[in-house]
């Protein structure tokens, strides 16, 4: 186990007054804790506002001055055991026997946190008021969380794969020796298990709203695709499917379909992180009756830096229309003109991906295009095209088409 151990040292008294830099603001307020034995809660954040200017009557009388403050924001901070514990008032209902004392008994202490114009890379810390409780002492250490350090040795034990029990058991262990030389009593010399599982489920959770983040972002990918052009992007392999890559010509990629289930792709996405790819849910859009992988481990899953160069379809296999268009080539003068069109933005959407990826269309879908097209160019036979600006792009684009078509 390699966590970094720990330094357990009594706690200080707050000083009335310091000044540590913006950026570090967040830092000494959370170290305050393990430093101090107190837990600060912020309340308050007020910024500066712009300078209004002076309100005068009808016959010049100034009404209100010229308002303008020295700081840029303050913050406002309360002890944690500020506050007052309200019972809840539930007639009839059967009233649970108080386990634990409530944390709130009203303690006056707070900070203020001033950041000046005049010096807006430093801000100054001001401790206001006492205490009403005994800072430090075993009753009140109860209300105390575990220390950023220690709650890091937690966290980085159990991204090395020990399990809570093991976790609870090294930290102590490692603790020990500075808690039996300790003569003064400190918050993180008592570590529960149950801290330990709160901290292992809260990881958890951010794990796995992490992966259905980046799931549902590869979905939304694969579903910006239009229809038609997703058909054509998925090509008939031995072992599964080709499919064309979202951004690069001439490249596709193998998606092994194994018992009507997705089991890889040749992408670097997916061989680096092993989850489902973009591919595979594009390819879930047409064929949907296969399976999208569900995150088994698989032996041609390996870690991008094993990866080396993704292995791509070669383009022979790929069957499409290559036509001869140049980075330079735009759209602007359709996106004046297809407006008009009721399924202008449908139609745009195709010309967008057929000019980054030339696709392979079915017989179906060329007539459709060619049905669409004849709309637009009944819409262009009442105009002079010389006045539409700027013309050359327009007529490109048109060339494109009856290439296509």
């Amino acid at each position: 186990m390699s966590t970094s151990s720990a330094i357990i040292q009594p706690y200080s008294p707050i000083p009335p007054t310091m000044t540590v830099p913006t950026v570090s603001l967040e830092s000494v307020i959370d170290a305050a804790v393990a430093k101090h034995g107190v837990r600060w809660i912020i309340t308050t954040i007020r910024r500066a506002k712009k300078s209004e200017a002076p309100v005068r009557a009808e016959d010049g009388q100034l009404l209100r001055k010229k308002k303008t403050v020295d700081y840029e924001f303050v913050k406002y901070y309360a002890c944690n055991r500020h506050g007052t514990f309200k019972k809840a008032n539930n007639s009839g209902a059967v009233q649970r026997p108080v386990q634990k004392k409530s944390k709130k008994i009203g303690c006056p202490a707070t900070l203020k946190v001033t950041c000046f114009k005049n010096d807006p890379d430093n801000v100054v810390i001001k401790h206001n008021g006492e205490h009403n409780h005994a800072v430090g002492s075993p009753d009140d250490l109860q209300h105390l969380p575990l220390s950023s350090s220690v709650r890091g040795m937690i966290e980085e034990s159990l991204r090395e794969g020990y399990t809570r029990r093991d976790t609870l058991i090294n930290i102590q262990r490692s603790l020990l020796e500075e808690v039996n030389n300790a003569s003064f009593v400190h918050r993180d010399q008592s570590i529960s298990a149950e801290e330990v599982y709160n901290i292992s489920r809260r990881a958890e959770m951010e794990f796995i709203k992490k992966a259905e983040d980046q799931r549902r972002e590869r979905q939304i990918q694969a579903e910006a695709i239009p229809e038609i052009v997703a058909e054509s992007m998925i090509n008939d392999e031995q072992n599964g499917y080709s499919v064309l890559s979202f951004s690069l010509k001439d490249v596709g990629y193998s998606v092994v379909v194994e018992e009507g289930i997705m089991r890889s792709c040749k992408c670097q996405d997916f061989r680096g992180n092993a989850i489902a790819c973009k591919h595979m849910y594009l390819l879930a859009r047409v064929q949907d009756s296969i399976q999208v992988f569900g995150g088994e481990a698989f032996d041609d899953v390996v870690p991008v830096e094993e990866a080396g160069e993704v292995e791509a379809v070669p383009v022979e296999q790929v069957s499409r229309v290559v036509l001869e268009t140049t980075e330079e080539d735009s759209i602007r003068s359709a996106e004046e003109v297809f407006p008009a069109i009721e399924d202008a933005k449908w139609l745009k959407s195709v010309l967008e991906a057929y000019i980054l990826q030339p696709i392979a269309f079915s017989q179906e879908n060329l007539r459709l295009l060619k049905q669409k097209m004849i709309d637009v160019e009944s819409l262009l036979s009442g105009y002079e095209l010389e006045d539409i600006a700027p013309n050359a792009n327009l007529q490109r684009q048109r060339r494109q088409y009856n290439i296509l078509l």
